[in-house]
C-alpha cells in the first residue's frame, strides 16, 4: 500500500517541470506567410500579411513564446525588431567560405585586405 501513495506522490509531488518558453523566428526581409502554429492547432487561417502585423499576432496569440528576429542573409539573430530592421541595410551578406573551410571576411575599410 506505500507503493501506491508513493505513485501517486510522484505524479502529484511538489518536482513539477516548468515548461521553458518556446521561441518563434521571423526572418526578415518579411515576406508574407501563414502561422503555422494557427494552421496546425486549426485556430483559424492566420495570414501574416506584414512585419507589425506578424509581431502583434505572435504577442497576443502566442504570448508565451520569445520573438526573435533573423536575417536571411547573414543568418544573425536579433531580440528586437529595431535592431534587425536597422541591421538589414548594412547586412554585408553570408560569410564566403573558400580554401577548405576556412572564414574569410573582407573588410572594406582596409582595402578589401583578406583575414583568416
Amino acid at each position: 500500500m506505500d507503493n501506491e501513495t508513493d505513485n501517486e506522490m510522484d505524479k502529484d509531488g511538489p518536482e513539477q517541470t516548468t515548461m521553458v518558453p518556446a521561441s518563434i523566428e521571423i526572418t526578415l526581409p518579411f515576406e508574407k506567410r501563414n502561422c503555422t502554429q494557427c494552421k496546425a492547432k486549426r485556430a483559424g487561417q492566420y495570414i501574416l500579411l506584414n512585419l507589425n502585423n506578424t509581431v502583434l499576432h505572435y504577442r497576443t496569440h502566442h504570448e508565451m513564446e520569445k520573438i526573435h528576429f533573423k536575417c536571411s542573409l547573414c543568418e544573425k539573430i536579433f531580440q528586437s525588431k529595431h535592431a534587425a530592421l536597422c541591421h538589414m541595410p548594412k547586412c554585408p551578406g553570408p560569410k564566403q567560405d573558400i580554401e577548405g573551410g576556412n572564414e574569410v571576411h573582407l573588410l572594406p575599410s582596409a582595402g578589401n585586405k583578406k583575414l583568416q
